[in-house]
């Protein structure tokens, strides 16, 4: 997909959960046409996405009740190969597969019928002129953006044969433009019709088969002409020009102290730039969209998207990656996985965080090295003194001061390099050039940060520059007065509130709501977790949130499966491991760890144990600052 395409693409996604806050809350203002226009944008989404025999049997058997040999007649037309033929078996699989997905979207606006030799169907009505205009104006809006009509007027299948519709080679990434000329085909009304005319079948008019939205509604809306939208004014586009380049220097400006992965709006991992480079997440075969954040305190930043694809013709890894404003390159790679019976079943998907400019890729280099040092100390039985524990020890506070130092140095020292694309455009500032409002949800998909190189030996997209400066009263407030978005901090520490505009806790009195995050993934790990979660509610000392930007503190959990060989199998069935914990204020101070000399031979055992015991030595440890305290 180009960039249009991309674009086109994201947009379905983005408006399906508009679409069914309404249908939960407002149904009483839906009418037929809505339905139907989200009924086929819904079909063309999970065909598109697919690949283009997917469109062909998406559009024949359940926007149009042609045959299931017509559909076989008709993609045969789309590829122009009778070796890339499939079986009746597998286009009735298919079928069931997209008829399913279309009953977990529209659910109970839906009723399933039973046909001829007990094939189902969605119940439906003949097709009147109002619904084969909107069917049709739909086709013709949801085509593939910017591609072309390839069959012309009086093609005949038997003797002329369509290049553009044929592919001969090796590379599957080749094929690509071929593929998106055979949607278009499909999807194009004009181009439906003219090869079904060549095939000698019905008209699509006489065969379109909208179903029957059982709606309850009975209120009446404004009216409105949705196919003349206004046009974009000149304050709406100076508007978007001031989000974008706010939105870049945000991401700019991002720390990336905490990235967090989601797919489809739910969060799938994260990953901690300054300990490891790399995330790995499993995804489904119905994921659409991977989204990368940068935990900021003054908001979640996003930096980079990937739209997910399940074309099971290409089992390649599919690469790809950008490089931000300031330096910052995401990177992804995408390997699809198949059952037994050659279907896809969901793939993996590896994350990949590099900096590229010099100053910021050292500090998170020596970043990375003193955790390091700093996990191995910890782990390590400081039962006595010894040159090598000493020495040990002057690693890590070297590792730790080299490290805070390079991290200043990234903050304070902007260049040309950090620049996404080398152009010499500087970062605003604060004091010199505040950002322009941003209007638009967090979450809201950033067009400027889409990864949308593909190709088998990886691609890279440089971000582009930001727009010039508008005008200062335009730029400091193009359409909403009311929203103020605070000056943005130079990148720091990694941070769970604003240190300059909060108190932050000095000890663990100070500390009432915390988030706790687990370093280490699995069951052991999860468990451990649960435990910990339901000891803290039960002895009422903290309250528990997932906002970063709301705790006074960091429980940060390092939690390892130990394998025991010996005992029986329900003992071996236990979630036993080892675990060390850190809270760490606002500003990255630690305020506990554990365990120390005390405890570090009780932090070896069950999950739920090891939860008890350390929750008792951390009540213990607050007791000890109160009476300290009241001394």
């Amino acid at each position: 997909m180009d960039e249009p395409q991309l674009l086109q693409r994201l947009v379905y996604i983005e408006s399906e959960p508009y679409e069914k806050r309404q249908e939960e809350k407002d149904a009483a203002y839906l009418d037929e046409e809505d339905m139907i226009i989200r009924y086929v944008k819904r079909l063309v989404k999970i065909t598109v996405k697919r690949n283009s025999f997917y469109v062909a049997l998406g559009l024949s058997r359940l926007l149009h009740n042609y045959t299931t040999a017509e559909t076989m007649e008709l993609y045969g037309l789309l590829v122009q190969d009778p070796d890339r033929a499939r079986d009746d078996h597998y286009y009735r699989s298919r079928k069931k597969v997209l008829m399913q997905e279309l009953r977990e979207r529209f659910g109970r606006f839906l009723k399933v019928v039973r046909g001829n030799r007990g094939e189902e169907r969605f119940q439906s009505e003949e097709p009147n002129e109002k619904r084969l205009g909107v069917a049709e104006i739909c086709l013709k809006m949801f085509t593939p953006w910017n591609t072309d009509c390839v069959l012309s007027a009086g093609f005949y299948p038997v003797t002329d044969y369509l290049p553009q519709l044929a592919f001969e080679g090796g590379d599957p990434d080749s094929e690509h433009p071929v593929e998106m000329s055979r949607m278009h085909t499909a999807l194009h009304p004009e181009c439906y019709a003219r090869a079904l005319d060549s095939l000698g079948f019905a008209s699509p008019d006489e065969r379109l088969e909208v179903p029957n939205f059982f709606l309850s509604g009975s209120e009446r809306r404004p009216p409105s002409d949705r196919r003349h939208p206004p046009s974009l004014s000149q304050e709406d586009m100076l508007a978007i020009q001031a989000e974008l380049g706010e939105r870049a220097s945000r991401r700019r400006a991002a720390s990336a102290g905490l990235l967090s992965i989601m797919v489809d709006g739910i969060e799938r991992a994260r990953l901690v730039p300054a300990r490891e480079s790399r995330a790995r997440l499993d995804v489904t075969e119905g994921a659409e969209l991977l989204e990368v954040y940068s935990k900021e305190e003054s908001g979640d930043v996003l930096l980079a998207a990937f739209l997910l694809y399940t074309d099971e013709s290409d089992l390649a890894p599919e690469r790809s990656s950008i490089v931000l404003e300031g330096g910052q390159k995401i990177s992804f790679s995408l390997q699809l996985s198949k059952d037994d019976e050659g279907e896809i079943t969901g793939g993996t998907v590896d994350v990949l965080y590099e900096e590229t400019a010099f100053v910021r890729a050292a500090s998170v280099s020596w970043q990375r090295f003193g955790n390091r040092l700093a996990a191995l100390a910890a782990s390590t039985r400081w039962t006595g003194f010894s040159p090598v524990k000493a020495a040990l020890a002057f690693a890590v506070i070297a590792a730790l001061a080299l490290g805070v130092w390079f991290f200043a140095l990234s903050g304070s020292e902007p260049s040309k390099s950090e620049v996404a694309g080398g152009k010499d455009a500087p970062a605003r500032t604060a004091d010199k050039e505040p950002p322009a409002p941003n209007p638009q949800p967090a979450n809201q998909p950033d067009q400027a940060s889409i990864s949308d190189e593909k190709s088998s030996g990886g691609g890279e997209r440089v971000a582009e520059q930001p727009p010039a400066p508008l005008p200062p009263e335009i730029a400091a407030n193009p359409r909403r007065p009311e929203v103020e978005i605070p000056p943005l901090e130079e990148p720091g520490a990694e941070l769970t509130r604003s240190v300059e505009n909060e108190p932050v806790a000095s000890s663990l009195l100070g500390v009432k709501l915390i988030v706790i995050e687990v370093v280490e993934s699995g069951p052991f790990s999860e468990s451990f977790r649960q435990h910990l979660i339901e000891e803290l509610r039960a002895r009422r000392e903290f309250e528990i949130t997932d906002d970063y930007n709301e705790a006074d503190a960091l429980l940060r959990v390092t939690a390892r499966q130990r394998q025991t060989a010996e005992g029986s199998r329900e003992e071996r069935n236990l979630y036993v491991g080892q675990v060390s914990v850190q809270i760490l204020n606002a500003a990255g101070r630690r305020l506990w760890a554990a365990p120390d000399s005390s405890s570090q031979n009780r932090y070896i055992g069950e999950s739920a144990e090891l939860a008890r015991q350390m929750v008792a030595d951390l009540l213990e440890e607050i007791a000890r600052q109160e009476r300290s305290r009241k001394r």
